[in-house]
């Protein structure tokens, strides 16, 4: 009796329509009967977001694919340091931890010191370690 009568004092009072409301003791048999909608331009919009993000990714991660050739090409190092060099490099993307990241980063920044290599191969090889540290915070970071 209560629950009319507040419906119709709001009513009179043009304060909101409420003649669609539904009664309490009806609700949870309403809330079975609604449908949730999902737009599909919303999906289509959600899908190009993660492609662009994936490509955005893979953009990233080949950058530094120039720098490697140009390393290769230019550099008065053997074939086996230039190995030990880019070998001690690509180890920091193997990093699980942060720590881990930056001992690896330390060696790599120490082998490439010692390698011998001329002053702008060594700024290339910088230019890939950073790159590739950086992906590997990236990684770290990441919530599985």
């Amino acid at each position: 009796m209560v629950y009319d009568d507040l419906i119709r004092h709001i009513q009179e009072k043009n304060v909101i329509n409420l003649n669609n409301l539904i009664e309490p003791s009806n609700l949870d048999s309403s809330l079975g009967e609604l449908e949730i909608q999902v737009d599909p331009t919303y999906e289509l919009i959600e899908k190009q977001e993660e492609a662009n993000e994936l490509l955005k990714q893979v953009v990233e991660n080949t950058n530094y694919l120039k720098e490697i050739v140009q390393i290769n090409r230019q550099t008065q190092l053997s074939t086996e340091e230039l190995q030990r060099v880019m070998t001690s490099i690509h180890e920091i993307a193997k990093a699980n931890t942060k720590e881990e990241a930056d001992n690896l980063l330390t060696k790599a920044l120490e082998t490439i010191n010692k390698s011998g290599e001329t002053a702008q191969n060594i700024a290339i090889l910088f230019k890939i370690l950073n790159g590739i540290y950086t992906m590997a915070m990236i990684k770290i970071n990441q919530p599985n």
